[in-house]
């Protein structure tokens, strides 16, 4: 999840969210999702995986791969868990910074989110690529192939916002209170780009809250406390923890009744700017549990994997396994009890 990618995600889940207590669409998005056991008032550290074994493997029946070329999307039905695929960045160039797969049972009002770095290695016709490349190169029907190939997960409808709607959201919400953990000082001519945020607890516009998501590391890490690099080393893992704990933000102070008036500004804002294959039937259908969504009991996972260097290009190379809260868990167990699919399942 990088600069771009979560402007994205967060105007999915105002989308998703602002236009659930009663209202539409659902956007892009970072989200927040429930625990199983409902005696529970707390989301625990660990999971829990129906399957603790790294080894035992799905069975293969239930990994039939779909059709891709299929250009109609099937019903979906409306009480039974959905993948959305978030994917964010650019109109015009189609640039994809930002993937996130959001999975939402209506019936439990569970939502879980993994993110999927932009520098992720896969394979499109028999050639090495980033992940990145995929929609921008083939369009929806192939990053959802590469997405399958990758994780062997269904995507039931996908979500794609240009990221310029970002600030203006944030805006029109009134900014975002946040706790910024360090001092943040970048400057890069070549993009344009000026990041100026000093730490502490402050409203965040939506030009701050641009600075905040972009920021990966300082342009000198001298004068600066010995455990800056806690926080920014670089990595863009570290900056996608940032991200998701500002969507969170987001959701917890901004997916309220109180904002309900608001809604309608934002839905102006995305209007031109998201595409999606989901009807608006679907999308009222799953709104109508959305506000029982409890934000502390959000879920939210990132690939695991190792930096490669391939002809001198650098790649993410997932390892199939997923973090969680800082531990390792294998992507089959939780893509089977995290992310089942409305079509798949």
């Amino acid at each position: 999840m990088n600069l771009r990618k979560f402007y994205l995600i967060i105007s999915v889940v105002l989308t998703i969210f602002l236009s659930t207590s009663g209202i539409i669409i659902i956007s892009n998005l970072n989200t927040a999702a429930a625990d199983e056991t409902v005696t529970e008032t707390q989301d625990p550290g660990e999971l829990v995986l129906d399957d603790p074994s790294d080894d035992e493997q799905i069975p293969e029946e239930t990994k039939q791969r779909p059709d891709f070329n299929d250009e109609d999307s099937e019903p979906i039905t409306k009480s039974k868990p959905v993948n959305i695929l978030i994917i964010g960045g650019d109109n015009a160039s189609k640039n994809t910074d930002t993937i996130l797969i959001v999975n939402y049972n209506p019936s439990t009002s569970e939502l879980n989110i993994v993110s999927i770095p932009r520098d992720t290695k896969v394979t499109i016709n028999d050639q090495t690529h980033k992940i990145n490349f995929a929609y921008p190169s083939g369009g929806i029907e192939l990053i959802k192939s590469v997405i399958w190939d990758l994780m062997e997960l269904n995507i039931d409808r996908y979500i794609f916002l240009d990221i310029s709607a970002f600030r203006d959201i944030i805006d029109v919400l009134g900014g975002v209170e946040y706790d910024v953990p360090v001092d943040m000082k970048y400057v890069d001519k070549a993009q344009n780009l000026n990041i100026d945020l000093k730490a502490g607890k402050q409203i965040l516009d939506g030009a701050k809250a641009e600075q905040f998501v972009r920021f990966r590391h300082p342009n000198t890490y001298e004068d600066l406390p010995e455990n800056y690099t806690d926080f920014y080393s670089g990595s863009d893992i570290q900056r996608i923890n940032a991200q998701q704990n500002f969507l969170k933000e987001i959701i917890r102070q901004k997916a309220t009744i109180s904002n309900l008036p608001k809604v309608f500004k934002v839905l102006d804002i995305i209007v031109d700017r998201v595409k999606t294959d989901f009807t608006l039937d679907e999308i009222l259908g799953y709104t109508y549990n959305i506000d029982q969504i409890d934000v502390n009991k959000v879920k939210m996972f990132v690939l695991s994997g190792v930096d490669n260097i391939i002809d001198s290009v650098w790649y993410f190379d997932f390892n199939r396994k997923m973090y969680y809260k800082g531990s390792e868990y294998a992507a089959d167990s939780v893509i089977s009890k995290y992310f089942k699919s409305n079509l798949g399942d």
